[in-house]
């Protein structure tokens, strides 16, 4: 990966990660003292077109401490708005129907509210508890070990060094799998900062070491414990592949095993063994989805007699972590973990609410919130989004008549699960009470393992296609390779989304998220899934895909060498190639549906403006470094100078710093 030397520039530089359900799993760097930039000096559009829209914004932003960065996407607005609305429902004296979402939240109110007054059910809690940590501290062999370790995924769902279970299958969408897929963390740790870094891995012992005084064991001997446990962590982090881990498509990695291939991959323990820990009593399959077969095998490895204490302290780690809420004014070493919140009542509340009951959430929302004129808006958004695909796609002359068949078969058959498709498809469902038990704790237990169950129980049937898969107060957006695009009432507010606004702004703001969406089923990762979700890439005639792959590197190429972006740190191209993809396709249909030329202007400008945030330098670096998205100013800059539009609306020529001469700007389609 290719990086120039920091400017001023890099300081306005940003991450939507709202956009293509994507998430760096590591921590960015927080500032410890207020950060702003108010002294970024006027900006020309011909030389920096993100600095020039986003100027005055950019000034005015301010990273408080403790974050890491500040803008639009901080913003608190929908949930603002749908906490009013549920906290007048809970409290309210009506009585809902039976399996209503109002019933459902209001009963779960109730239960949390009831919880912190009943000593009973609280001391009860804190007794199962303990009782599991009694039971761990009490192994002492290698199959007690692993039949614990089995309890605590089937009963409290804590997935320790089990690493799998049945999942819906990615490869195909109707199916469930049994699958293994390697994680990049693991208590508490970076594994791959370790493997590069053994020396890091004592940041993490003192979790485990305080886990482990919560048993009752002394520091000394727990430090001790804690110590040996690095070891395995650092033996397990030398074994995972991090080409997957970094990988835009980890799913592209996928190996379907049977069980003969598994158990020659294992030395302890055979996959059936496995299945039964996972509560699995038949796999119809015969076969798993392996991601990470390194990581598997290692850790099946490290599953010996010579190593159940420090085994030991991985499960009590992961339960403890997982359920110390309970037990914390019984041990002053789970304070640090579980400090008392600052948050009022109705804010913790609320947030237990969306955490375990988000989905019911999210039909309050569609419900209540999400008005006619929205759903009216963002159809007409659709719909001339996707006819201007069509026309792209259909005019693609560089590909073959089958190739521009199948991917308009494919761009017709995209479903869209939006507040509208949601809220069609509420309903009144009673047994959604079976989540709830005797009190709050073990409504906890329930909801914690809910999903698990579900799938356990369905393995063999024919999966839900075209689900909800997030729940509408999130702010984000999201294409599947199910072929489906998700769009949330989270990201249906300024800057993004605003019915009383000009067509024009919308269609640079929500439209062209909804763009980049669409343009992800035909990105280098997910072009390889067909109509249908299912992973097959020769269902693309091979001519088409060579001709596709050339165009991928190319744009490694621009994204690498070509787009300098004014001395900042370049993208890895290969790491971000699926998201500039889509952001690139995305705004050559939003371009290509404009047919008043007036109107380039406001969409270009309303794109620039909802990537603009402030971003501390080690969080833009650390980006840069692990996600598969660019930082805003590149998917800003680099984007909008690929396109004819941009240079004619703004008069830019050779010499501006925004010019790409024409022989090395890149297209997705045209």
């Amino acid at each position: 990966m290719k990086k120039l030397k920091v400017t001023a520039a890099i300081l306005a530089m940003v991450m939507l990660v709202a956009t293509g359900c994507s998430a760096t799993g590591k921590t960015e760097e927080t500032t410890e003292e207020t950060y702003s930039r108010s002294d970024i000096k006027d900006i020309r559009a011909q030389d920096d077109f993100y600095g020039y829209v986003n100027l005055a914004t950019l000034k005015d932003l301010t990273i408080e401490p403790g974050n890491s960065s500040a803008g639009a996407i901080m913003s608190t607005e929908t949930d603002d708005k749908l906490k009013e609305v549920v906290m007048e429902i809970v409290k309210d004296n009506k009585d809902y129907p039976n399996g209503s979402a109002e019933q459902i939240v209001k009963r779960a109110y109730e239960e949390y509210v009831a919880f912190d007054t009943d000593e009973a059910a609280k001391k009860a809690a804190a007794d199962d508890v303990h009782k599991v940590i009694k039971e761990i501290s009490d192994i002492k062999t290698r199959d007690e070990l692993v039949e614990m370790a089995g309890k605590l995924y089937r009963d409290y769902c804590v997935n320790t060094f089990l690493l799998g279970g049945v999942k819906e299958n990615d490869l195909d969408p109707e199916k469930y799998t049994v699958m293994f897929a390697q994680k990049p963390n693991l208590v508490g740790l970076d594994l791959e900062e370790i493997s590069k870094d053994t020396t890091k891995a004592e940041k993490g012992e003192e979790a485990i070491i305080a886990s482990l005084q919560v048993s009752g064991m002394e520091r000394k001997e727990a430090e001790s414990v804690a110590h040996s446990l690095m070891f395995l962590m650092i033996d397990i982090a030398w074994e995972t592949d991090y080409e997957i881990v970094n990988a835009a498509d980890p799913i592209a990695y996928s190996k379907t095993m049977d069980k003969s291939e598994i158990d020659k991959l294992l030395t302890n323990l055979t996959a059936d063994e496995y299945e039964k820990l996972w509560g699995i009593n038949e796999n119809p399959y015969g076969t798993w989805v392996v991601i990470g077969e390194n990581q598997l095998a290692a850790i099946d490895r490290l599953l010996t007699e010579e190593n159940v204490e420090a085994l030991k302290a991985w499960l009590m780690y992961d339960f403890v972590m997982s359920y110390g809420e309970f037990i914390k004014d019984d041990h002053k070493e789970l304070k640090t973990y579980f400090p008392d919140s600052k948050e009022a009542d109705e804010d913790q509340i609320y947030n237990y609410l969306n955490l375990y009951f988000g989905m019911e959430l999210s039909d309050i929302l569609v419900k209540y919130c999400y008005t006619d004129d929205q759903e009216e808006l963002l159809n007409k958004l659709i719909e001339d989004i996707m006819d201007s695909y069509r026309d792209l796609i259909g005019n693609a002359d560089w590909l073959s008549e089958d190739a521009r068949e199948g991917l308009t078969e494919k761009l017709n058959g995209i479903i869209f699960i939006t507040p509208g498709y949601c809220k069609d498809h509420i309903k009144d469902d009673p047994s959604k009470n079976d989540v709830f038990g005797d009190n709050f704790y073990e409504t906890y237990i329930n909801s914690s393992k809910k999903d698990m169950q579900y799938n356990i129980d369905h393995l063999g049937d024919k999966t839900e296609r075209f689900k909800q898969k997030m729940t509408m107060q999130t702010l984000n957006a999201c294409y599947s390779s199910d072929n489906t695009v998700t769009i949330c009432i989270g990201m249906m507010r300024d800057p993004w989304f605003n019915v009383n606004d000009d067509y024009y702004k919308n269609l640079g703001g929500l439209g062209s998220v909804l763009s980049h969406e669409i343009g992800h089923a035909f990105d280098s990762n997910c072009i390889k899934y067909d109509v249908n979700g299912k992973f097959d890439p020769s269902w693309i005639p091979s001519k088409d895909l060579e001709a596709l792959e050339n165009r991928n590197q190319s744009a490694i190429a621009y994204f690498e060498e070509a787009f300098p972006v004014y001395g900042v740190y370049y993208v890895d191209g290969k790491q971000t190639l699926g998201e500039n993809y889509a952001d690139l396709g995305g705004m050559e249909a939003l371009m290509n549906s404009i047919e008043d030329k007036s109107k380039y202007k406001d969409v270009l400008e309303s794109y620039a403006s909802i990537w603009c945030m402030l971003m501390t330098e080690d969080s833009v670096i650390q980006q840069i470094s692990d996600d598969s998205h660019s930082p805003s100013i590149i998917r800003v800059n680099a984007i909008v100078a690929t396109l004819d539009e941009f240079y004619e609306t703004y008069d830019v020529k050779e010499g501006d710093g925004m010019y790409i001469s024409p022989d090395k700007r890149i297209s997705r389609w045209r």
